[in-house]
């Protein structure tokens, strides 16, 4: 006999759980937390510096427990930090890519020619013995 989810939640719920979303956030300086709450914004504060960071719903479920956090991932080194601010934004990629698209379609629209042809007008002499 299979279960519902909805009739497992009551059941849990008479057993003392609670439900809760399991977020999880990433600090480069103090590296990846995760906890049980019962709701989560976009932003979450880190549980050890208290910079706000970007925080992603990973499961929904139960737990007695909510509101502990759990590190699960060591922070960067100093010399990875580094490298990871050298990398371009995603935002700032996507910037770059949108702009190209942009600037492709309106040379398509004025007419503008593929790269191998000649930029420079033909000589009408070159074509004086071409029948048209």
């Amino acid at each position: 006999m299979q279960v519902s989810f909805d009739a497992l939640a009551l059941q849990l719920v008479s057993f003392g759980f609670s439900p809760v979303l399991y977020r999880e956030l990433y600090c480069q300086k103090d590296g990846g937390w995760r906890s049980a709450v019962a709701q989560c914004d976009g932003m979450m504060p880190c549980p050890r510096c208290g910079i706000p960071r970007a925080a992603a719903i990973v499961a929904k479920g139960f737990t007695r427990n909510p509101g502990q956090w759990e590190r699960w991932e060591a922070p960067l080194k100093r010399s990875e930090r580094e490298i990871v601010n050298q990398l371009p934004d995603e935002l700032e990629e996507r910037e770059i890519i949108r702009r190209a698209r942009v600037r492709h379609h309106l040379e398509a629209s004025r007419g503008a020619r593929p790269h191998h042809y000649r930029r420079r007008a033909v000589p009408a002499e070159r074509f004086a013995d071409n029948p048209e």
